[in-house]
């Protein structure tokens, strides 16, 4: 059972809402070191465009205070934002892998039977740890974004509209470019992850009928299974780095067109008196630098096709419906005396029954031995016992 990608996001910021506090803290962090790179780089260029004017003030000395705190400040808040994104991803991702085996433990065995353990060592390695894009950088990053998008629109605003819906619109494009290519990013998430999972799977075959294997010289014939799943997942990886790389390219190609925007239209301000000539540089070096938030969700977005292939795999575990439903309500709060089997039958879902009518007992301190021919159920007594 799959959930739609919509409730993959909601279930993972589920998975952060206990540790909101912290998440907070990341947000006001990467909100402060944005503040402190614009900051550092308006001072610069300002002194810099006021040195040009042979303009400099008196105070100058203070520009310099300012800019060192702003240095500083960026340091240790992208320290911040890093220890309180990742102390709550890892977290999250703790939660995440004993909540999947608890759910194998109650869909087993029937589950397991049906699925490789390659493959879910997969998703209860890999898988979980993809999610560490969303969990430490998508969220925080989106609310950061806008946020700064915002008031920086507002600060532009009351420079030049010009530049201020300049701004708007090119964020609007770069949040737009990984949004256009969601269904190739999940589609082409979706063979990565699966090709992940089955050349795992059979890798870990491999390793654990090394013997076998090797008894039977069936080297080759593996070595020749292994290359073809290998291949098959080389494919899907260029593929979705081809696309990775077109979304790059489309969003460089925005940011490097704004930063030759805002150069003419300031340019054209200066000229007509509407601007400073010691502000240019700082419009200039600015504009480098206030699409930085945008760009870096720009780019966690470009990944987003894994985190959704991973967190369906995730999800289509924990949503599986135990083929047994364990309904009893007895307590054994006493030594095993026996185990029972009363007119037990069970089928697979793709097959008949595979026990019908079964009774057994097997007593302590002694040792019970099922006899009977190839398929006749006994592996499939042992493992509901």
């Amino acid at each position: 059972m799959k959930q739609n990608k919509y409730g993959n996001i909601r279930s993972l910021l589920l998975a952060i809402k206990p540790y909101a506090g912290e998440m907070t803290l990341a947000i006001i962090s990467s909100l402060l070191k944005q503040t402190c790179i614009i900051g550092a780089v308006g001072i610069t260029s300002y002194m810099a465009g006021l040195a040009l004017n042979k303009t400099l003030p008196a105070d100058a000395g203070t520009y310099v205070v300012i800019l060192a705190v702003c240095i500083l400040g960026r340091a240790a808040f992208q320290y911040g934002e890093m220890l309180f994104a990742h102390d709550v991803a890892f977290r999250a991702i703790r939660n995440y892998r004993l909540a999947l085996y608890d759910q194998i433990r109650k869909i087993s065995p029937s589950y397991t039977i049906k699925n490789k353990t390659g493959q879910l060592g997969q998703t209860l390695v890999g898988d979980v740890e993809v999610l560490e894009l969303f969990l430490a950088h998508t969220f925080s990053g989106f609310v950061v974004a806008a946020i700064m998008a915002t008031a920086i629109a507002y600060v532009l605003g009351n420079i030049s509209l010009i530049l201020m819906t300049a701004m708007l619109v090119t964020s609007a494009l770069l949040v737009m470019i990984p949004y256009m290519m969601k269904k190739k990013a999940k589609k082409q998430g979706d063979e990565v992850r699966n090709g992940l999972a089955e050349a795992n799977s059979l890798m870990v075959e491999g390793i654990q009928g090394i013997r076998e294997i090797t008894m039977l010289h069936y080297e080759a014939s593996y070595i020749d299974q292994l290359k073809e799943k290998l291949n098959k997942l080389g494919q899907a990886q260029k593929k979705y780095g081809e696309r990775k790389g077109t979304e790059e390219m489309l969003t460089h190609l925005l940011s490097g067109g704004f930063t030759v925007f805002v150069l003419a239209v300031s340019a054209v301000l200066v000229v007509n008196g509407k601007m400073d000539t010691a502000m240019y540089p700082v419009a200039v070096m600015l504009s480098t630098v206030i699409l930085s938030p945008v760009m870096e969700l720009a780019a966690v977005a470009q990944n987003m096709g894994l985190v959704i292939a991973s967190a369906d795999r995730i999800q289509s575990i924990l949503h599986t419906v135990p083929a047994v439903e364990d309904t009893g309500v007895q307590v054994c709060d006493t030594d095993i005396r026996n185990i029972r089997l009363r007119n037990v039958s069970y089928a697979y879902e793709e097959g008949n029954e595979v026990l019908h009518g079964v009774y057994l007992e097997l007593e302590p301190e002694k040792v019970t031995v099922l006899v009977g021919h190839s398929g006749a159920g006994k592996t499939t007594c042992a493992n509901l016992m």
